[in-house]
């Protein structure tokens, strides 16, 4: 009885030792595999240095479980990137800045419009002034034949009738030399019956001065003129002032309104 249940216990023993050996056969041989296909996957992630390109890309495309590499970038793309990236983070110079930058100035200048004739006119006049007390050069030596009067009436011999005088006739030959008054700016050389061939010429602190029956004048509207400037020469008489003879009309405003020009001629 007691060799039967030694006999029994033996076998126990030796059925779990086979037990314990193949589980022990099993992990072993697991471990490697798992090693193998390691080392496997490590070799097959691999490219051959002296493989070409075409081959390489022949391989991946063979090889579905390899991953698709992504194209290769170039020292000159990654300059070029980084460059964009780091005018991005600056804030200063992006393409849309750039575009922004451009509008900018292009509205600008579209904002500073030109000035105008009448404006360049009044700028140019700006830089004149011109005093009550200020006198002022005759435009020719002469005898006064017909004078200012806008207080009564004086009797225009050409026409035979009275009538307020805004401006006054100076006797001169015809082709004496003509200057101006005063410093100032031509601002209209014109035709006109009364007066003939005639320039006005603003001089500052609203004050006009108009000079008429001119021949041969050589200034134009925009110019500047330094007072004695030559204007012109004695034209003949207008059909106002035959009777008068010949000479040069000669009036001044303040503010478009007429005043005495014998108030600023000198002796």
């Amino acid at each position: 009885m007691a060799n039967v249940r030694t006999r029994g216990t033996d076998k126990v023993k030796v059925v779990s030792a086979v037990i314990t050996l193949a589980v022990i056969v099993a992990l072993v041989f697991g471990i490697f595999s798992v090693a193998q296909n390691v080392k496997k996957s490590k070799n097959n992630n691999l490219v051959n240095l002296n493989e070409t390109e075409g081959n390489v890309a022949i391989k991946t495309d063979d090889d579905p479980d390899i991953p698709v590499e992504e194209p290769t970038v170039g020292d000159d793309d990654i300059i070029n990137a980084n460059a964009r990236a780091s005018m991005s983070d600056d804030g200063d110079g992006t393409e849309d800045e750039v575009t922004e930058q451009t509008k900018e100035s292009q509205t600008e200048e579209q904002t500073v419009k030109p000035m105008t004739e009448a404006e360049v006119m009044a700028n140019a006049i700006s830089k004149y002034t011109f005093d009550q007390g200020e006198l002022i050069y005759w435009p020719v030596s002469g005898t006064v034949t017909l004078g200012y009067n806008m207080d009564s009436t004086v009797y225009f011999k050409t026409l035979g009738m009275y009538k307020c005088s805004p401006g006054m006739v100076v006797a001169s030959d015809v082709g004496t030399k003509v200057c101006a008054a005063a410093s100032g700016v031509v601002v209209d050389v014109a035709e006109n019956t009364e007066t003939g061939l005639t320039v006005r010429l603003a001089v500052g602190n609203g004050y006009e001065m108009t000079t008429g029956m001119l021949s041969d004048v050589n200034v134009k509207i925009g110019d500047t003129v330094t007072a004695g400037q030559l204007l012109g020469t004695v034209a003949e008489p207008t059909a106002y002032y035959k009777e008068e003879g010949p000479g040069i009309y000669f009036a001044m405003t303040k503010d478009g309104i007429p005043v005495n020009p014998m108030d600023f001629l000198g002796e």
